[in-house]
């Protein structure tokens, strides 16, 4: 199962790919979350606990030093 995420400044979208289908798309607040890794935890949760074997996500920000940063913080 593939994961795929992007993290924006206002949303975060999660979804899984399984047999080449998207599958359990979901879109979440940033603002409802405290870091983006809470906000993929509850979903994995949500979407039963799938076993991942790749994932894919997308930032938008700028990297500094290891970090991101959010280019529009809500």
């Amino acid at each position: 199962m593939i994961l795929l995420g992007a993290i924006c400044g206002t949303h975060v979208r999660f979804g899984l790919v399984a047999r080449g289908a998207l599958r359990d798309v979901r879109v979440m607040r940033v603002a409802e979350h405290a870091q983006a890794g809470e906000a993929l935890a509850l979903y994995l949760q949500q979407a039963g606990a799938p076993r991942i074997e790749r994932a894919a996500l997308a930032i938008a920000g700028s990297v500094d030093g290891g970090r991101v940063r959010l280019t529009n913080g809500a």
